[in-house]
């Protein structure tokens, strides 16, 4: 009986575990385009949307489109952070510069923080293996939304407000 309690135990205490840690916005690390390593919490006391995407990726691109929106519009309360986790299939911090460079000649400037990911993040966060996926997370650093595909600004603009 005794035996039966303690693996019920050990099995909820996992589960809860694992539900937790998906549900709050952890401290994870990355590198800047530019080589600096940043932190999500760096970026606490304002709404934070992570965007996890890939430079060869359309509708990564088009999600960059609504999230220029979102930037231009709250600008002042949210910090946008895109991280290029195709770097598993050979994406550089070059590639991304040369993405930001054309958004640039189309009179798109994308003035928010790009990073690469080391496949770190891809792991962890880009659970179904497609982009884009947006994270967003609360003032505190709790993860307030989830999704994978493109997601359109009204949609984001909720979690703002």
């Amino acid at each position: 009986m005794y035996k039966k309690l303690i693996v019920v135990f050990f099995l909820l205490a996992n589960l809860i575990g694992c539900t937790e840690k998906q549900s709050t916005g952890e401290d994870f690390s990355f590198t800047t385009i530019d080589g600096e390593i940043k932190w999500l919490s760096d970026y606490r006391g304002k709404i934070v949307i992570v965007d996890f995407m890939g430079v060869n990726c359309q509708p990564c691109q088009y999600q960059l489109l609504e999230l220029k929106k979102v930037y231009d519009e709250y600008g002042d309360k949210v910090e946008i952070i895109s991280i290029d986790v195709w770097a598993v299939y050979g994406e550089t911090a070059d590639d991304v510069r040369s993405l930001l460079k054309a958004f640039e000649k189309a009179s798109i400037p994308l003035n928010w923080t790009f990073g690469i990911d080391d496949g770190t993040l891809w792991n962890k966060y880009v659970v179904e293996k497609a982009v884009p996926t947006l994270y967003i997370f609360d003032e505190h650093g709790e993860q307030i939304f989830y999704e994978v595909g493109y997601t359109p600004y009204d949609k984001i603009v909720k979690y703002i407000a």
